[in-house]
């Protein structure tokens, strides 16, 4: 009640209250933070394995399949390499803005450690 909340550039939120300002860390608030430890991993072994002729060109493929199943496979990702988009220039038309993750951190602010909450 009675309070103004202001983003800051410097990942904090302030909130200015009636008699003072209280700064609040807002930089450990992503909700994906929870779930890391929790993502699926693959059920088998993976092998990456080249399918363009460019380093950066690789794709991964479990190591169960049969090799007649790989070789199919491979074949058809050859074929078809020039579909994937491997960079944003690959994908004429899209704002960069829209698919670059930028973080606004400044290295300049010195990071502040929430109190616990009870």
């Amino acid at each position: 009640h009675n309070a103004l909340k202001l983003s800051l550039k410097s990942q904090q939120q302030q909130t200015i209250k009636q008699g003072g300002a209280n700064v609040i860390d807002t930089a450990n608030m992503d909700p994906r933070e929870e779930f890391q430890d929790r993502r699926v991993s693959p059920i088998e072994e993976l092998e990456q394995v080249q399918i363009g002729e460019e380093p950066h060109q690789k794709i991964n493929l479990g190591m169960v399949l049969l090799p007649t199943e790989k070789a199919r496979i491979m074949k058809i990702l050859k074929e078809n390499v020039d579909l994937f988009t491997w960079k944003p220039s690959d994908m004429p038309g899209i704002n960069e803005n829209v698919i670059t993750h930028k973080l606004s951190i400044s290295p300049d602010i010195k990071p502040i450690a929430q109190k616990k909450r009870k």
